[in-house]
C-alpha cells in the first residue's frame, strides 16, 4: 500500500444488501463524528460483514487514504492479527512488534478507515487495536465480531435480525413485500429460481418462513436457495429441522457460512467448557427468562459466577437482553440458536434431567404466586407469571408428556386465578382438561381437586355451564372428603353460578355455605368474595334489597383489604342493582366508577362486562349511537378472550339497539345468532337483561310479521359461532336509521317532529297551510327515507332539529 494516494480495498459483493438502510446511516454518522472505533456485534449469520462493507462503501470517499477490508478469519490466533492486517495493507511479514510499528508508521496521521472482519476468535489482540488507534490520529476502525472488544475506544452497535412480518391469519403479498426479511427472501429466491414471485397464494408461507428463521439473513438466504426444489409451503413444513435443511451455501463463502449449523458451530467452539454447558442448558427456557431463574435452575452457590457466565454468552451474541421497566433485564435466545443449543444438550445426555429441573422450577414459581393471586398484591404476581408464561407452558407440557399428572394438576390449579386475570381463560381451560386426563381415575385426589377447580372456574367464565357444573360438583365432593375448607368454599361459590337459582347442596344454598365457611375461617378476602357472590345471586331472585346489603358489606371489606379489582367488580354489580330498578343515572355512575378502577388494573379483559352494562344504560337513556359503541367495544374484548356467553350477550345488546333503530331484519338475525351461541355454551342470558331483550324481540316480530321473523331467526341460528360476531360487526358498520335521518329535508324534519308529537294529517295540513294530499306525500317520503313501516316508529328515532 503506497502512502501518497488513496486506495479502496473492499471485497465486491455479488448481490445487493437488503433492508439495512437505517443501520448504514447510523454507523456512517458515528464514524463521521468523533467516534474512532465502532464494533458491529451480532450472532452468526446476522449480516455483520455485509453491513460493514456497505458502510465502508458509503463512507470511503470521505477518507483521504481510503478504506481497507481485512478478514481476520485467516488469523488462527491473536498473535497473528497484526501480521494479517499488515498483509492487508501491503506490508511484509516482519514479526509481531515490528508489524505493529510498521503499520502505525505507514498509516501515520492519514485519514484511513480500516475494516476488521470476524474478530470474535482473536479478542486477545484487542489491546493492539487500541495501540494502533493511539498512534494513528487519522485512523478509524470498523470491526465485526460476535463479541465486543471491551476497549475504552469502542462504540458497540448490535446488529439485530431483519424486521419480520407480523403473524396474522390473512396475509397478502402487498402487505409483506416491503418487510426487509421478506424482501431478502424474495430477492434470493428469484436468483435461485427466476420464475419465483411473491403472490397472495404464497405470501403467508414466505412470511412464516421469515418468522421461523428469526429474520436471520444467513438462514433466510439458505432457505431461499431451496426454492429451486421446494415451494414456500413445502419448505415451511420442513423447517422443524432447520439445521439439517439450511445447508449448501455458496462454495466461495467461508465454510462456517455455508450452513446454519456451521455458523453456530463456529460460535459454540469459541466458548469455554463451562460456557458451553450453560449455553446448552439454557435451551430449556422458552420465551424470556431472568438471571435469577438461571441461578435457581442450576443451584449455583456463587451467583456472581452465574452472572458472569450469562454476561459472556450475551457478549458472544448467543443470548439477547430485554430491558424491563423495573430495571431488571430479561434474557432470551433466538429460536434458531435455541434449536442448536437443544441439539447440543441432547448430544451431551443432559436433556431430560435439565428439563425436569426447569419444569419443577416453574411449578414452584406458580405455587409461590398462587396465594397472592387471591389478594390485593395480585398485580405484581400476574405480571411475573405473564413474563414467564412461555416457561409455564413448557412446564405443563413436560409434565403431561412425561406422565407426571399430579404435578400437571398442581400447576394448572395454581394458575387458576392467573388465567382469569390475564385474559387466558380459553387456554387455561384446555390445560386443566389435559392435566386431568393425565391422572388415572380415582388417583391423586388432592392434585385432581386443584385441576378440577381450575377447569370448573374457566369453563364457567366461558359460559359453558354443562362442563363447569360437572367439574365443580366433583371438586365439592373431593374437598369435603379432604376437609379442605378453602377449596370447598371456593368451589361452592363457582358452583352457585351454574346451578339452578333455587338449587341447594346438602340442604343449604352453595353461596350461603361458602359465606359461612369463609367467616368461620376468619378469611376477610374470602368473606368479601362470598358476599359479592351472594349479592349478585340475589338479583335474579328479585331480592334487590338483600343483594344491595351483601354488596355494600363486600365493598367495605374489599376496600379494607385494598383489592381494587374486586372493588371495581362490586361497583359493577351495584350498578346492576340500580339498572334493575330503573335508576339509570345512578347505574351510569356506578358502572363508570367500576370502569375507572378496572382501567388501573392489569386485567384488561374484565373491562368487557362493564362496557356491556354501559351499553344497556345508554340504550335505556335513548343514546343509541353510544349504546352501539359500548356494545361493540365489549364484543371485541369478549371475542378476544373466547368468552362465548359474554359474546352472545353483546350480540343481543346490538340486536336490541338495532331493533330500536328499526333495523328489524338485521336485529332478527342477531337474535337468532345469539340463541345459537347460548345453546352451544349451555347457558342462558344474564337475568338483568332478559326483560329488555324480550320487549325488543316482540317489537321486531311485530314489525316484520311472525313468518318473516321466524325465517330470519332460523337464518341467525344457522350461522356458525365464529360468524355471528363477524355479522354483528358488519351490521353495525352499515348505515342505519339515525344516519339516514340526515337525508331528510328541512320541511320533512319539521313534519317528522310534528308526527312524533301526535299530529294527524288534517292537523298538519292546517298548521302548515298545505293540502292533506301533500302531507301524505311528505309522510310517505319520510318513512321511505328512514326505511320505516309506520309513522308510529318515528317516536324512537333521533331526528335532528
Amino acid at each position: 500500500m503506497a502512502t501518497n494516494h488513496r486506495v479502496v480495498l473492499l471485497p465486491a459483493q455479488p448481490t445487493p444488501l437488503v433492508g439495512r438502510r437505517d443501520e448504514i446511516d447510523r454507523v456512517c454518522k458515528l464514524l463521521g463524528d468523533e467516534i474512532r472505533l465502532v464494533t458491529l456485534v451480532g450472532t452468526g449469520g446476522s449480516g455483520k460483514t455485509r453491513l460493514a462493507i456497505a458502510v465502508a462503501e458509503a463512507i470511503a470517499p470521505s477518507y483521504l487514504a481510503g478504506a481497507v477490508f481485512v478478514d481476520l478469519s485467516a488469523a488462527p490466533t491473536a498473535t497473528e492479527v497484526m501480521g494479517t492486517i499488515a498483509r492487508g495493507l501491503g506490508l511484509r511479514d516482519l514479526g509481531s512488534r515490528v508489524r505493529l510499528d510498521g503499520v502505525a508508521q505507514l498509516i501515520g496521521d492519514r485519514k484511513l478507515l480500516l475494516v476488521l472482519d470476524n474478530f470474535e476468535h482473536v479478542l486477545g489482540a484487542a489491546p493492539q487495536v487500541a495501540e494502533l488507534l493511539a498512534d494513528c490520529a487519522g485512523l478509524k476502525v470498523l470491526v465485526t465480531s460476535r463479541a465486543p472488544l471491551r476497549l475504552r475506544w469502542e462504540h458497540e452497535i448490535p446488529v439485530e435480525p431483519l424486521q419480520m412480518p407480523h403473524a396474522t391469519s390473512e396475509c397478502l403479498a402487498a402487505d409483506v413485500a416491503s418487510v426487509p426479511s421478506v424482501a431478502l427472501f424474495v430477492t434470493r429466491a428469484g436468483a435461485a429460481r427466476p420464475d419465483f414471485v411473491l403472490a397472495d397464494d404464497n405470501a403467508a408461507a414466505v412470511a412464516a418462513i421469515c418468522r421461523r428463521l428469526d429474520g436471520l439473513p444467513l438462514a433466510i438466504e439458505l432457505a431461499a436457495a431451496r426454492i429451486k426444489l421446494l415451494s414456500p409451503g413445502a419448505l415451511l413444513r420442513r423447517l422443524d429441522d432447520r439445521l439439517s435443511v439450511l445447508t449448501h451455501g455458496a462454495p466461495e463463502v467461508p465454510s462456517r457460512l455455508r450452513s446454519l449449523r456451521g455458523a453456530l458451530d463456529w460460535s459454540y467452539e469459541l466458548l469455554t467448557p463451562a460456557e458451553q454447558t450453560l449455553f446448552r442448558r439454557l435451551s430449556v427456557f422458552s420465551g424470556t427468562f431472568s438471571d435469577i431463574a438461571v441461578q435457581s435452575l442450576f443451584g449455583n452457590d456463587r451467583p456472581g459466577e452465574a452472572l458472569d457466565s450469562v454476561a459472556d454468552l450475551v457478549d458472544h451474541s448467543l443470548l439477547r437482553v430485554h430491558p424491563q421497566p423495573d430495571g431488571v433485564s430479561r434474557l432470551s435466545m433466538l429460536e434458531t440458536v435455541r434449536e442448536y443449543a437443544t441439539e447440543r444438550l441432547v448430544q451431551a445426555g443432559d436433556a431430560e434431567a435439565t428439563r425436569q429441573h426447569h419444569a419443577r422450577l416453574f411449578l414452584e414459581l406458580a405455587e409461590a404466586a398462587e396465594p397472592h393471586l387471591s389478594s390485593a398484591a395480585r398485580d405484581q404476581w400476574v405480571r411475573q407469571l405473564d413474563l414467564d408464561y412461555e416457561n409455564l407452558r413448557s412446564a405443563l407440557a413436560w409434565f403431561i408428556e412425561h406422565g407426571a399428572g399430579p404435578e400437571a394438576c398442581r400447576l394448572a390449579g395454581a394458575l387458576r386465578m392467573f388465567w382469569a386475570f390475564d385474559g387466558r381463560v380459553s387456554e387455561g381451560r384446555q390445560w386443566a382438561e389435559r392435566s386431568l386426563s393425565a391422572i388415572p381415575s380415582g388417583e391423586s385426589p388432592v392434585e385432581r381437586l386443584k385441576a378440577l377447580q381450575s377447569g370448573g372456574h374457566t369453563a364457567w367464565l366461558q359460559g359453558d355451564n354443562h362442563s363447569a357444573r360437572r367439574w365443580l360438583a366433583e371438586a365439592v365432593s373431593l374437598a369435603r372428603q379432604q376437609e379442605d375448607w378453602t377449596a370447598l368454599a371456593t368451589a361452592l361459590l363457582h358452583l352457585a353460578f351454574v346451578l339452578d337459582e333455587h338449587a341447594e347442596v346438602d340442604g343449604e344454598r352453595p353461596q350461603e355455605e361458602a359465606l359461612r365457611l369463609f367467616r368461620d375461617m376468619a378469611d376477610d378476602w374470602g368473606t368479601a368474595l362470598a358476599l359479592l357472590a351472594n349479592g349478585q345471586l340475589a338479583l335474579p331472585q328479585g331480592k334487590s334489597e338483600l343483594g344491595r346489603m351483601h354488596l355494600e358489606q363486600a365493598l367495605d371489606l374489599w376496600q379494607t383489604v385494598g383489592d381494587g379489582w374486586f372493588t371495581a367488580q362490586t361497583f359493577n354489580v351495584l350498578g346492576d342493582v340500580a339498572r334493575s330498578e330503573g335508576e339509570y343515572e345512578r347505574a351510569f355512575q356506578l358502572y363508570s366508577r367500576s370502569l375507572g378502577l378496572l382501567r388501573q388494573q392489569e386485567a384488561r379483559g374484565n373491562l368487557a362486562s362493564v362496557l356491556h352494562n354501559l351499553g344497556y344504560v345508554a340504550y335505556h337513556r335513548r343514546q343509541l349511537a353510544e349504546a352501539v359503541r359500548q356494545f361493540s367495544a365489549a364484543l371485541d374484548l369478549f371475542v378476544e378472550h373466547a368468552d362465548h356467553r359474554g359474546t352472545a350477550e353483546c350480540v343481543l345488546g346490538l340486536a336490541v339497539t338495532l331493533s330500536s333503530r328499526h333495523r328489524d331484519e338485521d336485529a332478527a338475525r342477531l337474535f337468532g345468532g345469539a340463541e345459537a351461541m347460548f345453546a352451544s355454551a349451555g347457558t342462558e342470558q344474564w337475568p338483568i337483561n332478559v326483560e329488555t331483550v324480550r320487549e325488543a324481540r316482540a317489537s321486531t316480530q311485530l314489525a316484520l310479521g311472525a313468518a318473516r321473523f321466524a325465517q330470519l331467526i332460523a337464518a341467525g341460528r344457522a350461522m356458525s359461532l365464529e360468524s355471528v360476531p363477524r355479522y354483528a360487526r358488519a351490521t353495525i358498520a352499515a348505515p342505519d336509521v339515525a344516519d339516514k335521518s340526515s337525508a331528510l329535508t328541512r320541511r320533512e324534519r319539521e313534519i317528522a317532529h310534528l308526527l312524533v308529537a301526535g299530529y294527524t294529517n288534517r292537523q298538519l295540513a292546517e298548521t302548515l297551510v298545505i293540502s292533506e294530499q301533500t302531507v301524505e306525500t311528505h309522510v310517505k317520503r319520510i318513512l321511505g327515507k328512514l326505511e320505516l313501516h309506520s309513522r308510529y316508529q318515528l317516536a324512537s328515532v333521533e331526528i335532528p332539529a
